[in-house]
């Protein structure tokens, strides 16, 4: 594996370097109040995408006060922008070329699996060390399946790397954000459908804010230009600033779309976690009798581009109105009151446009249709910690009433909804 190292004297020109190489990396920048951090698996159908928004982000560049840094795999298939086939590493600098990537290239990393809870870990220790800063902010850049993948297996949920043919799964993920040499303030997902319950539950321990999408989001993600235009502007936001920034620029962006992004405070999140436990203990109890209750709440309920993803709050506002039993009614009450940030729930920040998903109210859950219940959930620390749910979903899996009300129901299309969602393109 080759290491090419930035020359100290561009490095001071543009960075006001603070020290010399360390032997093991990119010299050692001076304190800054902000890192932001893009992980960009370009390994795959979205690579002239990637190439753009490093493009962008060179728009605006690192400064004295905010550190960008990307590690940018590529693949075999598109050519032009310095046209590589590896994983490099880049303190991104201004230039307004939309066509090159000129930033400083501070190693190039030879192939690597982007999938790898190794390889993402080793970026975000690397950064973290190399340009330490007040409040770190990664961005988890690729393919999103939510939890899991179309495909059968674990729970393959992002980073799906085409040359090494594997994809990141959930309990890859905590991990690879586990033990680092800082906290991470903000974790910011530039993928589809990753605005679960069970993923920012997967990761809650390890940062304090998640901004992620409901729905599967236009291939270009972020308007990296507009958001670090506003960061380096304003280093002195907080992380929630900065969260409330990406999802205010990202709904902006596209218009035309039926995009959804939402800031999730993490530490919010298992008071929502055991209301949601407690409400399908409650529809438990009563499903020998009210179990057509069940399925018409699931089937009016918001879906996203896969039908098995319902947002969580229209979900619970459809059982409340469908369930007869006051107990489910209540419990379905506690659920929506325990999402909004206002009444003390994790959802800070909501933002979504068009017809398609005016029901989005910022976190989405698994809601299986008949028969596509998959045992790999159990994996999930969601399921471990709050088991009612996945109970739930097993005992409705192959449901008569389930049946007559899959035949009413069909599939919701979502207008706008292109592909980030990994199997879509």
């Amino acid at each position: 594996m080759s290491r090419l190292w930035v020359p100290a004297c561009l490095a001071m020109t543009l960075f006001a370097m603070t020290g010399c190489g360390n032997g093991d990396g990119a010299e050692r920048r001076s304190h800054r109040a902000w890192t932001f951090m893009v992980y960009l698996d370009g390994d795959c159908d979205l690579e002239e995408a990637g190439v753009w928004d490093v493009n962008e982000m060179e728009r605006v560049g690192s400064t004295d006060a905010v550190s960008i840094v990307v590690q940018f795999d590529r693949g075999p298939e598109v050519n032009g922008a310095g046209d590589w086939s590896t994983a490099r590493r880049f303190l991104i600098a201004p230039d307004r070329d939309q066509q090159s990537i000129t930033s400083p290239l501070l190693a190039d990393m030879g192939e690597v699996d982007m999938a790898s809870p190794q390889a993402l870990h080793g970026f975000v220790s690397w950064a973290a060390s190399e340009f330490p800063a007040d409040h770190y902010a990664l961005v988890l850049w690729n393919h999103g399946a939510g939890w899991r993948s179309r495909a059968p297996g674990g729970s393959r949920g992002i980073h799906f790397d085409d040359t090494s043919g594997t994809a990141m799964t959930m309990e890859g993920l905590r991990a690879a954000l586990s033990a680092l040499p800082a906290r991470i303030d903000l974790v910011a997902i530039d993928a589809s459908l990753m605005g679960m319950l069970e993923v920012c539950y997967e990761i809650y321990e390890q940062t304090d804010y998640i901004v992620a999408s409901e729905e599967s989001p236009p291939g270009t993600g972020y308007p990296y230009d507009v958001i670090l235009s506003r960061l380096v502007a304003d280093p002195e936001m907080t992380p929630a600033e900065l969260g409330r920034t990406i999802v205010e620029a990202h709904v902006a962006a596209y218009p035309d779309y039926g995009v959804t992004q939402s800031l999730i405070e993490t530490a919010r999140l298992p008071e929502l976690c055991a209301r949601v436990d407690a409400l399908a203990a409650s529809i438990r109890s009563v499903l020998s009798w009210q179990e057509e209750a069940y399925f018409q709440a699931l089937a009016a309920s918001q879906a996203y581009a896969f039908a098995y993803y319902r947002d969580l709050f229209d979900f619970a506002r459809n059982a409340r109105a469908a369930f007869s039993d006051d107990g489910v009614r209540q419990a379905a009450d506690a659920v929506m009151r325990g999402i909004p940030g206002e009444s003390g729930g994790p959802v800070l920040y909501e933002r979504h446009n068009l017809p398609g998903v005016m029901n989005s109210h910022g976190l989405s859950i698994y809601l299986p249709r008949l028969g596509e219940f998959y045992g790999s959930y159990d994996s999930l620390r969601f399921n471990r910690d709050y088991p009612n749910w996945s109970r739930l979903l097993r005992d409705t899996a192959g449901s008569s009433a389930g049946r007559v009300k899959e035949r009413r129901a069909g599939h919701r299309s979502i207008p706008g909804s292109d592909g980030r969602a990994e199997g879509l393109l």
